[in-house]
């Protein structure tokens, strides 16, 4: 690290476009190989219809919570920390009558 910062001090104010290619490259790498890792875990963990809803929702509150239609002028929106906690509740009620409600409970007992 000392040798990087001490070499750090000789490089110029701007770099030359080949440097400005291969960041751009590692860039690009480092993206793609987080996005194929998430796309992954997405197929694995995401198993039934309101879970992906639920995920979908999720996603694109999170991308517009930067926009103007969800920023209410503070750092840490509180719709965007009760979204999260709103989606486990009416997943866990969806697992649970999933259990209780499933086919093989319910029968119809016959006189």
């Amino acid at each position: 690290m000392l040798a990087i910062g001490l070499g750090i001090r000789n490089v110029e104010t701007t770099l030359p476009p080949l440097v400005y290619a291969v960041l751009s490259g590692f860039n690009s790498a480092t993206v793609g190989l987080i996005t194929l890792a998430a796309l992954q875990l997405a197929e694995r963990s995401i198993v039934c219809n309101i879970t992906r809803l639920i995920v979908c929702t999720t996603a694109c509150v999170g991308m517009l919570y930067r926009g103007i239609s969800l920023r209410l002028h503070e750092p840490n929106c509180i719709s965007f920390v009760v979204l999260p906690l709103i989606a486990g509740w009416i997943r866990g009620l969806d697992g649970y009558m999933e259990h209780t409600c499933s086919p093989g409970r319910l029968q119809l007992h016959s006189n």
